[in-house]
């Protein structure tokens, strides 16, 4: 890193001299000497780069407000460390070409859960994040064989962390029809957002829609228009579990060790419907992005506890939307 590009980079993130010097834990001299042409040590590119690569992603990264006023090196330190990890994790997952498998985020519960797998993590003073557990249903976590596995959930965490006030752009006609006139809607969150395109997708003067955080694109408008179609294709395969489950509620495996009554069977095949319905009642917060598969999968074990097992097909069909 050249003494310009380093001062070009700090004035990107908005680091006055004596800041940047404290941030990168050294004396405003020994920040002066890398500006007049004195070799930049590897270290402090490395956490440079890992602030920017944060700062055009609308990450914390800069310690918390405590730390930098009491001049706490060691918590400035800490920080910076983890600025430079999750950066780096960042960088290796987009390398992949994302995750392999979106983990499920819950910033209430702050937990990211992958079918049996779950991850939890801490909000951290600045605003940002730090993993804390992982655990596994299905056997023995282990970190080394799950790495990458791991390194998806954080940055599935990352990208939550992300949101915040975001502007959806739309326009009044498809491009190349025409000067389109274009509107910009502010929205607390992404969720709102995405929530607003999706009713208004496909109404007469909405178009080309795409969301906006700050000056950078958070969804263009293809994936928008693909997040919307998966909301409505999710919730048209719950419904359609849901229509099989009510239709053959009376189709149920029976302990062949005894004989059923008339009213235990019928007591079953209500047990079976009410399970029915609530897969049903999930629909319609599925367009709302409130949904997650594990809750569905919840109501699916529920099913199979009571011997009854929709058609594959359908259950895949939901999997699919999910992911």
């Amino acid at each position: 890193m050249s003494p310009t590009e380093l001062e070009q980079s700090l004035l990107r993130l908005g680091l006055e001299p004596a800041e940047a010097a404290q941030l990168l834990g050294v004396t405003l001299r020994t920040y002066r000497r890398w500006l007049n042409g004195e070799e930049i040590p590897g270290p402090v590119e490395q956490a440079v780069r890992a602030w920017l690569r944060l700062h055009d992603r609308r990450l914390p990264w800069r310690p918390d407000s405590t730390a930098i006023a009491e001049d706490d090196q060691n918590q400035i330190a800490r920080h910076r460390e983890h600025a430079i990890d999750l950066s780096d994790v960042i960088a290796r997952v987009e390398a992949r070409g994302g995750p392999r498998t979106p983990w499920t985020v819950d910033r209430q519960r702050n937990r990211a859960t992958l079918g049996p797998m779950e991850i939890s993590f801490y909000t951290l003073a600045n605003g940002g994040f730090s993993l804390g557990n992982y655990t596994r249903r299905d056997g023995s976590p282990d970190v080394q064989r799950d790495r990458e596995l791991i390194e998806d959930a954080a940055y599935c965490i990352a990208k939550e962390f992300m949101s915040g006030p975001v502007t959806l752009v739309h326009h009044d006609r498809p491009w190349g029809a025409g000067t389109a006139k274009q509107t910009l809607e502010n929205f607390p969150s992404k969720e709102a957002a995405i929530q607003r395109a999706c009713a208004a997708m496909d109404a007469g003067e909405f178009h080309d829609a795409f969301i906006m955080v700050g000056n950078q694109p958070r969804l263009d408008k293809l994936e928008l228009r693909r997040e919307c179609q998966r909301r409505k294709d999710a919730a048209a395969a719950l419904q359609a579990v849901a229509a099989y489950v009510l239709k053959h509620s009376s189709i149920f495996a029976r302990d062949g060790a005894r004989l059923w009554s008339p009213d235990q069977t019928a007591r079953q095949k209500q047990q079976i419907e009410a399970v029915g319905t609530k897969i049903n009642a999930l629909a319609h917060p599925t367009l709302q992005g409130a949904v997650t598969y594990e809750q569905f999968e919840s109501l699916l074990g529920d099913l199979h506890k009571l011997g009854f097992f929709p058609e594959t097909e359908l259950v895949s069909a939901v999997a699919r939307t999910f992911v």
